[in-house]
């Protein structure tokens, strides 16, 4: 199975910020990301309320942080969140269970980076550096699972399974 296919959506590059947007809250993860956040600033209406929180990656105290920002927003709020794939993909699930919608979000992805990988089995989540099609040994249940190409956005996670469950032991 070839790498480049997956479920997740692709990047849609650099586009451009929203005209009317009553506030813009840049998200961003690791350097390449604040720097690609910095950009889309940059282009944005210059007199457009904006905040710019940094971040190494979407651990618990970034979440919590996000989480206080979308419960004081009000509608028209613009969110941007920049950086690797698994990242963006952990804020927009948390923004979006906490009422925001997709057209108030917009991803720049830096690079892939790690991969979270979803085990249907035990339903634990293990990070990887393995792409897809490769195999992973999962943090909950130590069960080698086969890095699935389907993405779900609402976990921001790739499903795993296990690799040659078929097989007769």
């Amino acid at each position: 199975m070839a790498s480049g296919y997956t479920s997740v959506p692709g990047p849609a590059g650099i586009i451009p910020p929203p005209a009317t947007a009553r506030e813009i809250v840049a998200v961003s993860f690791t350097p390449a990301g604040a720097q690609i956040a910095e950009v889309w600033l940059e282009e944005s209406n210059p007199e457009t309320p904006r905040r710019h929180m940094r971040a190494n990656g979407a651990d618990g105290e970034t979440m919590t942080q996000l989480e206080n920002l979308l419960r004081s927003s009000r509608v028209g709020v613009h969110f941007v969140f920049s950086g690797p794939q698994a990242d963006i993909y952990t804020a927009r699930a948390r923004a979006i269970d906490n009422g925001a919608i997709d057209a108030e979000i917009t991803l720049l992805e830096s690079v892939v980076g790690n991969l979270h990988v979803y085990c249907a089995h035990c339903k634990e989540t293990t990070s990887t550096g393995n792409g897809i099609g490769a195999t992973v040994r999962c943090g909950g249940c130590a069960r080698q699972l086969v890095v699935y190409h389907h993405f779900s956005r609402r976990t921001s996670s790739y499903l795993g399974f296990m690799a040659n469950a078929e097989e007769v032991s």
